[in-house]
């Protein structure tokens, strides 16, 4: 979050000092980011800007734009079994050593659930589920 933070300071010519950023917001955004609830880049590109301007609770703010990531392992391997299900083919040619096809998997999955599964779970689920 550092980037965000220096590109708004430098943008506005101001002091990190005198940003209307509370250091208490900034650390509740990182922790959003390390615990999966929300994507780096969701939290700079989308999060961080209204809070810049308008203060506010990270994850409150998160929650009511709906930009949570959903990590429900049960829902996420239901929608991964629907995906897999759907391409018996694919499912095949990465178990013969075409790995490149997990991000086809990863993009159906991230369709299904609009957007909101977290990727990086998500690869970890369904490469466990290719590897059985």
């Amino acid at each position: 979050m550092l980037g965000p933070l220096k590109s708004y300071v430098n943008e506005n010519e101001i002091s990190i000092t005198h940003t209307p950023f509370i250091p208490q917001i900034l650390v509740e955004l990182i922790d959003l980011i390390e615990k999966g609830s929300v994507s780096h880049s969701v939290a700079s590109q989308k999060l961080f800007p209204i809070l810049v301007t308008e203060g506010g609770n990270p994850q409150a703010l998160a929650s009511s734009l709906n930009l949570m990531q959903e990590r429900d392992e049960d829902m996420l391997n239901d929608l991964i079994e629907q995906v897999l299900a759907s391409m018996p083919s694919k499912v095949q040619e990465y178990q013969k050593g075409k790995k490149g096809l997990i991000g086809l998997f990863v993009g159906e999955v991230m369709k299904l659930s609009r957007g909101k599964a977290d990727p990086k779970l998500l690869n970890q689920l369904i490469a466990s589920k290719l590897q059985k």
